[in-house]
């Protein structure tokens, strides 16, 4: 009687999980949600410069540096480093028609006690100011 009644339990336990587990895979409907007007890039562009002030290109420098570090911590584990990647400006031409930078950009990646690196300089001329919105 009691194994009865635990397999009648875990039957209807299975099919209330089920049931609840489907009843949350509704499919989203992008049409009918109201995600207001359409923004256009220039208003995007306006939004930006008033809150990071005038981009001024004639500011960037040479040996100027950035860095960027990917980590990953699974559950409470101590963070890990992926991957860093270091761009470090070489050169700079700029001039009332373009703008032409010679960046040095490093790779590191990182897997368990190993590590591989790759290096590569990336020349780039900008025309004009509107080029540089575009990149």
């Amino acid at each position: 009687m009691i194994r009865s009644f635990s397999k009648s339990l875990i039957a209807v336990m299975v099919l209330v999980f089920i049931g609840v587990s489907a009843s949350c895979l509704k499919k989203q409907n992008l049409e009918s949600e109201d995600l207001g007007a359409e923004v256009s890039s220039d208003q995007i562009y306006e939004a930006l410069s008033s809150g990071f002030g005038e981009i001024d290109y004639s500011d960037i420098s040479v040996n100027e540096f950035s860095s960027i570090i990917q980590t990953q911590r699974v559950q409470d584990g101590a963070p890990q480093t992926l991957e860093q990647q270091d761009v470090t400006i070489q050169n700079v031409a700029n001039t009332s028609s373009s703008l032409t930078l010679d960046v040095l950009s490093t790779k590191t990646t990182y897997n368990g006690n190993q590590s591989s690196q790759s290096t590569r300089i990336w020349n780039k001329t900008f025309k004009n100011t509107a080029d540089l919105l575009l990149h």
